[in-house]
């Protein structure tokens, strides 16, 4: 998984032109290969972009030209990115690019416990990945530090599960979709759905007035 800041990921783009360079022909630069060399490389650099899931925006292919304006990376870059080939990254491979974005950071995480019913973690950021996990070929892996915890937590979302996730701690009501009754003996409080229902997200969800920078609904595999 690759997850890195706009420098770090500019050369780690720089290293796979490189790798790919050397790799169609080890004597010769880029400029004195023979177009037939040159495709052999623009094929095979934009195969370790898509492996080693680099995902680029608008944004910093104009930074990367407005650095590196003559690069014979240009044309490839532009074609990946224009082209959406990154696409080819999962939904789940993006939302760990995102999470991994705020390492470090304090968030807050809204998703299901163990049980179905949603929960609120304020928590620390420490990676994201995309892992198999049993007979799930995808899953997400966030390893955080829960507030007024010593130690990191893994959460692994998989089958059919949500999760929403917001910059700093703010406060979500996750009993949102419960009703309360009370009479003179008993107070009784009771969901509105059953476990695992996305309506619990939607009606936890709509008690802040934050956005999520990162939300995912994984389908049953």
């Amino acid at each position: 998984m690759t997850t890195l800041t706009i420098t770090n990921k500019f050369d780690l783009i720089i290293d796979l032109f490189a790798e790919a360079s050397t790799s169609v022909n080890f004597v010769k630069s880029y400029r004195d290969m023979s177009p037939e060399e040159r495709v052999q490389v623009d094929n095979e650099f934009m195969n370790q972009l898509i492996k080693h899931k680099v995902k680029i925006n608008a944004s910093e292919l104009e930074a990367f030209i407005s650095e590196y304006p003559n690069s014979y990376i240009i044309p490839i870059l532009s074609d990946y990115t224009t082209n959406n080939h990154f696409a080819r990254l999962s939904e789940i491979d993006i939302t760990a690019n995102t999470i991994n974005e705020r390492k470090g950071q304090k968030v807050t995480i809204l998703k299901f416990n163990d049980f179905g019913f949603p929960i609120v973690i304020h928590t620390t950021i420490t990676s994201a990945e995309n892992k198999p996990y049993a007979q799930y070929s995808e899953s997400l892996n966030i390893i955080h530090k829960p507030k007024r915890k010593r130690t990191n937590y893994r959460n692994i979302i998989i089958g059919s599960e949500q999760i929403s996730i917001y910059d700093g701690w703010i406060d979500i009501d996750n009993k949102a979709s419960h009703t309360i009754s009370t009479d003179k003996d008993v107070t009784v409080t009771q969901s509105m759905y059953g476990c695992f229902d996305p309506s619990f997200i939607t009606d936890a969800t709509a008690t802040t007035n934050k956005e999520p920078f990162a939300s995912l609904n994984i389908k049953e595999a």
